[in-house]
């Protein structure tokens, strides 16, 4: 990780990027999955014939399968939960249910790149539903495709414009694609809707950085600091008291992103190069 962002500031807001929410938004489910409580009551079916029906009907069977599969995510047993609902997937392809709970266990599961389809069908199905676009959205931020995970949250912004989680991601993925304008002001929204979180004061930290408001920027992480204590907090408000000429400060910050944890070389190397510039002159001379 470089600590020189306040010469190339785009550098550090990884450290933002790594540290949102993997949760996909707003959900009522347990554990992000859906079961089928709606198709059940719309289809009221005695058991015994809504059994002999499953024999029959694929989607029915899809329905039954998709349950057994939610049953054993929430037991701990993904793996098995993970097999059900390919099967159920491979019962009813166009199911958007079964895919938003087959793309979130591809995500927890740390496979991306799987996820991403099925989230593709289940919004293609449902275009407006908040959690599907919520979880595109993830799938598109881990595969890379940012231009394609800020439409979503813009689509999403325009459906629900006082979704917190949503203002937090998409001011930081305007950061991270640099539309800086953009960043701020939807982060101050955020903070507007979340108060002193501290999330969103170290993202509205870090684009102040950026866009050289460093004074502004060391109180709003002063703040986020407050509320919690790491590594990425301390490197911030060291980058910004630098960019003042305040090496002092800086240093202090960057010695204690180390104690709460930061092994970086570059951070080693950098806090070395400015003790040196910190020295007194005299010992400068001796050295």
């Amino acid at each position: 990780m470089s600590v020189t962002a306040c010469t190339s500031p785009v550098l550090f807001l990884g450290l933002v990027m790594a540290s949102l929410p993997a949760g996909a938004g707003a959900q009522s489910e347990p554990a992000g999955i859906r079961m089928f409580t709606e198709s059940r009551k719309a289809s009221i079916v005695p058991v015994s014939q809504m059994q002999q029906q499953d024999l029959v009907d694929p989607k029915r069977q899809a329905l039954r399968v998709n349950e057994e599969a939610v049953a054993l995510v929430l037991r701990g047993s993904v793996g098995q939960g993970l097999q059900k609902l390919k099967q159920a997937h491979l019962l009813d392809p166009h199911n958007p249910t079964v895919m938003y709970n087959l793309a979130g266990v591809y995500i927890s599961e740390g496979k991306p790149s799987e996820a991403l389809p099925m989230m593709e069908g289940a919004v293609n199905a449902q275009p407006n539903d908040i959690a599907f676009l919520h979880r595109l959205a993830q799938a598109y931020t881990l595969t890379g495709k940012t231009k394609q995970a800020v439409e979503t949250y813009e689509k999403i912004a325009l459906i629900d414009p006082l979704s917190e989680s949503t203002l937090l991601k998409l001011g930081t993925l305007y950061g991270v694609t640099e539309q800086w304008d953009k960043a701020e002001a939807t982060l101050r929204r955020a903070h507007q809707a979340l108060g002193d979180d501290a999330q969103v004061l170290h993202s509205l930290g870090s684009i102040l950085i950026v866009r050289g408001k460093y004074a502004e920027a060391i109180e709003v992480l002063t703040r986020a600091q407050s509320k919690v204590k790491d590594a990425k907090n301390s490197i911030a408000l060291g980058i910004a008291y630098e960019s003042l000429g305040r090496r002092e400060k800086a240093l202090q910050h960057y010695r204690e992103a180390r104690e709460f944890g930061e092994r970086g070389d570059d951070l080693a190397v950098h806090i070395r190069e400015l003790e040196k510039l910190t020295e007194p002159a005299a010992v400068r001379a001796r050295n």
